[in-house]
């Protein structure tokens, strides 16, 4: 790596720290760190001796943390999220929410009086159900919490 602010003098190569990711969907942006990757998926690394954080690609996320595999399950987890977003959610019964059913859950949102949306999430195997414990700013806000509720029931890490 001998480009960008990898060759740059009193930049540290190491100990760096993911804080953030965002992927630019259609739009793509230099790494910061290489100059030289063209990148979708931003890693912002943060690092204790530099006053800004940089956006980098996934490989240079790599170097930086010294962690070969973090940033690319990092990468895959927005896919994840990102294609959460695009699924169909069928209108309820009531027509006052919306509901999933995949997988072994039933996931189920809707809006509280006026000032954000709730839900909960059902497990159909164990019937096991947990509510929202707070209220989210949007439809996109419940829905990403209920994924990221639904991998936690599953044992996964969101």
């Amino acid at each position: 790596m001998s480009t960008g602010l990898w060759a740059t003098e009193g930049v540290p190569h190491r100990g760096w720290s993911c804080v953030d990711m965002e992927d630019l969907e259609d739009d793509r942006e230099t790494c910061e760190m290489c100059e030289v990757a063209e990148i979708r998926y931003v890693h912002i690394m943060t690092h204790p001796e530099q006053a800004a954080s940089l956006r980098v690609g996934c490989v240079c996320a790599e170097h930086m943390e010294q962690d070969y595999t973090g940033p690319r399950l990092r990468e895959r987890r927005l896919v994840r999220r990102g294609k959460w977003l695009r699924r169909r959610w069928w209108l309820t019964y009531s027509g006052t929410g919306y509901y999933l059913n995949t997988d072994q859950f039933h996931l189920s949102i809707w809006p509280t009086n006026g000032n954000g949306w709730t839900g909960r999430i059902t497990d159909n195997t164990t019937e096991r159900t947990v509510r929202a414990k707070r209220v989210y700013p949007s439809e996109a806000a419940a829905k990403l919490a209920a994924f990221d509720a639904m991998l936690v029931m599953k044992g996964q890490r969101p």
